[in-house]
């Protein structure tokens, strides 16, 4: 059965329902490298349909999250733009997630609107941390690999070099429930972001299963 088809009307209503500033986008996960299978107001995020999922969805296939949807999480678009975003996770009989339904809605103008108000009203700039980006938009897979190493990484404030083998397998393990081994050619990536081979990273791997 075609899960997904009885969402295409859906995804229709929702972008004639919010407008211009809202991107909706139905995947389809059987295929995650092009999983984009229909898509209104691409032009938040610069996708198109065929387009592969995001780290956000791969990792909620990887954890197997048995939640029904997540809403009011932050994304960010490849020319980081933040977004205001849900998902919707399209399950099978088997309660597998086969696909999901997002909305990804373009906040900068009233973030901005609001500290401009919030600056006129106190007499001072506020000033605000960054916040924390769940997900992006519009990378591609090798692109997103790179996003999501890093991050791992950026857990580990010491030299590769310095890096010991517990360090490195925890790594592995933070990558994998991220859903980055999902993913084609990512064991290569990284074996060679942490200066180990590849049967390295795979025996990691078996060593979690």
């Amino acid at each position: 059965m075609n899960y997904l088809s009885l969402y295409e009307p859906i995804v229709d209503m929702l972008a004639d329902f919010l407008g211009h500033d809202v991107e909706v986008v139905l995947h389809d996960l059987r295929d995650l490298e092009a999983s984009i299978y229909k898509i209104r107001n691409g032009h938040i995020s610069g996708r198109v349909v065929g387009d592969p999922i995001t780290n956000l969805v791969a990792k909620s296939i990887a954890t197997d999250k048995s939640v029904d949807y997540e809403c009011n999480y932050v994304g960010l678009s490849k020319d980081n733009k933040k977004l205001k975003c849900a998902t919707f996770y399209i399950r099978n009989a088997e309660k597998k997630i086969v696909g999901a339904l997002c909305i990804n809605m373009m906040v900068e103008q009233f973030v901005n609107a609001k500290r401009f108000i919030d600056s006129l009203l106190s007499g001072f700039p506020e000033m605000t941390e960054e916040n924390h980006v769940d997900e992006h938009l519009g990378v591609s897979i090798p692109e997103m690999v790179d996003i999501r190493i890093e991050k791992v990484l950026e857990a580990y404030p010491v030299a590769l070099a310095d890096l010991s083998k517990e360090d490195k397998i925890t790594i592995v393990t933070d990558l994998n429930n991220e859903g980055i081994f999902l993913l084609k050619g990512t064991v290569g990536k990284v074996a060679h972001s942490l200066n180990i081979s590849e049967p390295t990273v795979y025996k990691y791997l078996q060593q979690l299963k």
